[in-house]
């Protein structure tokens, strides 16, 4: 009877041993994948970083540095985080271009020639893109009274313009659900200053309907980041130094 418990509590250690072998290995084995995820999400955060802020772009196979006359600016990451969609001038011709981090692949939106687009973002399901249209006049000045907001496919196809009526339109984004477009309106144009525009307030328009509606009555001297909150009734904004105080 000893010598059976004996060998059974040999075995017992044995089985213990080996699970603890067996545990060891399997926390090794998530070390290493989750070691892996952050190794991959660091390379593609830098590799992102690297691009644009060297202002670098992808031509034939191999990176080369853009002409100081490029600029590039509002920068907007998809929301699966697997592209970026921005704005980029070359010589006085402005226009969206979108980068795929996956891919590598670079890709340009063609506006028609008397429009600058500009301030493109993505819908929540990616597969839209909302933007700002600036109309170019004859003279090749720029219409900022007259700008509107506009939708299209994250391929390009279908463009349409879903506001009408005067004011410099800015910073479009989509509500969660894809219906409607939050974005900042200035209502009017400055002659001269650091700014063009002022007496900024926000607005939306409902996809379904076409409906414009104003939600704040505040005219900022400048207005941005406008963005909703997930039940796509609240939204959030920075506003700065407002005209009209309510109450």
């Amino acid at each position: 009877m000893a010598k059976d418990c004996t060998e059974r509590k040999l075995e017992e250690g044995g089985m213990r041993i080996r699970n603890n072998k067996n545990i060891n290995r399997f926390i090794l084995f998530i070390s290493k994948i989750n070691f892996q995820k952050i190794i991959n999400k660091t390379v593609l955060y830098f590799i992102t970083i690297f691009i644009f802020i060297g202002m670098m772009t992808f031509t034939g196979g191999c990176f080369a540095m853009l002409e100081e006359k490029d600029t590039i600016s509002n920068l907007s990451f998809s929301h699966d985080g697997k592209s970026v969609v921005f704005d980029r001038c070359r010589e006085g011709d402005c226009g969206i271009q979108v980068y795929n981090l996956e891919t590598g692949e670079l890709a340009a939106y063609q506006s028609p020639h008397n429009e600058q687009w500009t301030m493109g973002k993505f819908s929540y399901d990616g597969k839209k893109i909302t933007f700002s249209v600036i109309p170019i006049k004859p003279n090749d000045d720029l219409d900022l009274g007259n700008m509107q907001i506009a939708v299209m496919d994250a391929d390009g196809k279908n463009y349409k313009k879903v506001t009408t009526g005067s004011g410099a339109k800015l910073y479009p984004t989509f509500s969660h659900n894809g219906k409607k477009i939050l974005y900042a309106r200035a209502a009017r144009i400055r002659e001269k200053g650091k700014t063009p525009a002022a007496d900024y307030d926000a607005w939306e328009v409902n996809l379904e309907t076409g409906k414009q509606t104003q939600l704040t009555f505040f005219e900022y001297f400048y207005m941005s980041n406008l963005t909703y909150f997930p039940d796509d009734e609240r939204f959030i904004y920075y506003g700065d130094r407002p005209s009209v105080f309510q109450g």
